[in-house]
């Protein structure tokens, strides 16, 4: 297994529901439009981001300067789920050789950023 960011999936996998978890957080509790890097809880999302992760804040930022909202993916998470699936049927969906080999090359051509 290709570990990134020198962690593993797990973690990976944490540090991705965390980020997406605190972008739903800022988006549903401002009206400022993207602004999700001058939000009045950005520096504590951030801290906490550096102190769990090793994401600079400037980083982080960065990152979120440069975000777009999307109110149709708003919408979309924000209904319930029609089915709840198990890791074994996402995966059917996700997992493919066609996916395995675009992250194959996402890695190699990205390796001295990764």
């Amino acid at each position: 297994m290709v570990k990134l960011f020198n962690t593993s999936t797990r973690k990976v996998n944490r540090m991705m529901q965390l980020l997406s978890g605190a972008l739903l957080s800022l988006a549903a509790s401002t009206s400022t439009l993207a602004a999700y890097d001058s939000h009045e809880r950005f520096n504590e999302f951030a801290a906490e981001l550096e102190k769990e992760h090793g994401i600079s804040q400037q980083q982080a930022k960065e990152w979120l300067s440069q975000s777009n909202k999307l109110d149709s993916v708003l919408e979309a998470i924000s209904r319930p789920a029609e089915k709840v699936k198990s890791w074994a049927d996402y995966r059917k969906i996700f997992l493919t050789q066609k996916r395995i080999e675009q992250g194959r090359d996402f890695i190699r051509d990205n390796a001295e950023l990764l």
